[in-house]
């Protein structure tokens, strides 16, 4: 734990330090390339503590991480060593967090993005952390590759750092709320502060000003429709924390919460509230299939916004968030835009809450049926009928068609026979497969996703939903007037392979040193070979020496 407090202490001088000067004219701003490196050899040594002594984290909890990670870890394709590269690494602990708790953490996303531009020098240095954990960890592993423990021990110090955010995010509503964090709270004031702790964590912006944070409140029905849903839930984290703690209590005093209480419940919201939020991911879902009237995955733009019309207080991004985000098929001019409906779930722009560490976004409902598919085959590769047969036994996946087998084959023979179940090809198979519940896998660099957050501070308030005059230029068009079509998406079908690389520098190495034994043993045999020549020709040549002699005499 001393090493976790630590990585705080660091953090939190840090954030001061550069909090002292906001405008560029400090250490931050005139030497950029020393504070990078001044934080980089930091972490290195905090993380050296850290990785050493099981970062104050529960040998339960390593446990568990180890248990979450195995079927995938032995499914993925390894260096000669039995280890992951970086990439398959990054992959890995993406797919961890996203089920686990249906995080997006920063640092380890698939399309990286950019930063809010109006958060703070602290907030953006914050934000960077889990990077710079991740590639001081990198440095570290990446010449042999990444263990299984490895792992395990980059996430657990991912997860400290989170909660350790956390407990300053529960101090910060303390304050707002007028409370000394060793103050002892009624039932009705912890309610008060988990009230603000969630609503900072929502709107993503912490602020000191209690003037500012009372109108928050006010307002938040307004900026988070779910809200009364939300405190239902906050309700019952408090009520079961309650309950877990009444045998301990005096039954003569009366029921009261520490702070160390309200940091365990805020710990509690922040792993449970993705999963437990995930209905409004459903419901979102739910309407716009309701307008795929062909299963193709997609509806096209203007059935899109009037879904908005409708009530529904999402689908409002302006066409341009939309392409950036990944979730616009314009494959057809004849067609017009469709919007692929997992993408668009999955986007950043419905992610819920936006953490320095991490934001709280929708489960990727695709990685069910990649760990099905890990667990049956535990491979890196299958077979079409491996595939198959696996796919059969998962209750999400329909029969697949004769055409969908023709294209899992046409992968197979583009991968020499058998098929990467993690490369890009394979996620292409799946979105047509399962299209409204498997994301298009699009070629990295091809989209830039942005956060609400982030598309706000790009092009303002103003443009952060569609404007009227956009959505009446859309309705204009000829295509707008068209029934939808069963071959939506088709023609985003493509063989463009994408597979994350497997080897590490090690690799070569290995290689180096295995052609260095393999001349040295061809030379040892080369010089016994010779040896033997040698006195064989000395037995021989003294043979006949001998018989020289005797026929002289």
């Amino acid at each position: 734990m001393q090493a976790v407090n630590n990585v705080s202490f660091i953090l939190f001088a840090l954030v001061v330090f550069t909090g002292a000067d906001m405008h560029g004219q400090g250490f931050l701003g005139k030497r950029p390339e020393m504070y990078a490196a001044f934080i980089r050899s930091e972490l290195t040594g905090v993380l050296g503590e850290a990785l050493g002594d099981g970062h104050g984290v529960s040998k339960e909890h390593l446990s568990y991480i180890k248990s979450a990670l195995l079927p995938i870890f032995e499914s993925l394709p390894k260096n000669g060593r039995g280890r992951v590269s970086e990439p398959i690494m990054k992959y890995t602990i993406r797919r961890y967090f996203s089920a686990t708790h249906a995080w997006i953490v920063k640092g380890f996303e698939e399309h990286p993005g950019v930063e809010d531009a109006s958060n703070s020098a602290g907030n953006i240095l914050q934000s960077r952390v889990p990077g710079f954990v991740r590639s001081t960890l990198e440095q570290r592993f990446q010449q042999e590759g990444f263990a299984l423990d490895d792992m395990v021990s980059m996430i657990a110090v991912v997860e400290s750092l989170a909660f350790n955010e956390l407990v300053r995010g529960v101090e910060a509503s303390f304050h707002l709320n007028s409370y000394d964090t060793g103050a002892r709270l009624s039932h009705v004031d912890v309610h008060q502060v988990m009230a603000s702790y969630m609503i900072i964590e929502i709107l993503g912006e912490a602020t000191t000003d209690k003037e500012q944070h009372t109108q928050d409140k006010k307002e938040i029905h307004e900026s988070y429709p779910n809200w009364h849903e939300t405190e239902e839930f906050m309700a019952d984290i408090i009520a079961s924390d309650a309950f877990g703690r009444h045998s301990l209590l005096n039954p003569f005093v009366a029921k009261t919460s520490t702070f160390e209480d309200t940091v365990r419940m805020a710990g509690r919201i922040s792993e449970e509230f993705g999963p437990w939020s995930s209905y409004e991911c459903h419901d979102m879902k739910a309407v716009l299939s309701n307008k795929d009237v062909h299963e193709t995955g997609r509806v096209k733009l203007t059935d899109f916004y009037k879904a908005s019309f409708d009530g529904a207080w999402h689908f409002t991004e302006p066409a341009e968030h939309l392409r950036q985000l990944g979730a616009l098929d314009e494959s057809s001019s004849h067609l017009g835009p469709q919007v692929i409906i997992p993408n668009y779930i999955n986007g950043l722009s419905n992610c819920i809450t936006s953490a320095p560490y991490f934001s709280i976004c929708c489960l990727n409902e695709c990685d069910q049926i990649h760990e099905h598919i890990e667990g049956e085959i535990v491979s890196s590769n299958g077979t079409v009928s491996q595939i198959l047969q696996a796919l059969e036994t998962s209750p999400a996946f329909p029969d697949a068609s004769d055409q969908m087998i023709s294209k899992l084959k046409e992968i197979a023979v583009i991968n020499g026979g058998s098929i990467p179940i993690h490369g890009r090809l394979f996620a292409q198979w799946l979105h047509f497969a399962l299209p409204r519940d498997c994301p298009y896998p699009h070629a990295a660099g091809s989209i830039t996703p942005k956060s609400l957050g982030q598309w706000r501070d790009e092009f303002g308030e103003e443009l952060e939903s569609v404007t009227k005059e956009e959505i009446v230029e859309h309705f204009a068009q000829p295509h707008a007037k068209r029934e939808p079509s069963p071959d939506a998406g088709q023609g985003m079908w493509n063989l463009h392979e994408a597979l994350m690389e497997v080897s590490t520098p090690s690799d070569e190495q290995d290689a180096t040193w295995a052609r260095a034994l393999r001349l040295g043993s061809q030379l040892a045999i080369v010089a016994a070979f010779g040896s033997v020549l040698v006195r064989e020709g000395m037995k021989t040549f003294s043979s006949s020496s001998g018989k020289a002699k005797q026929y002289t005499i």
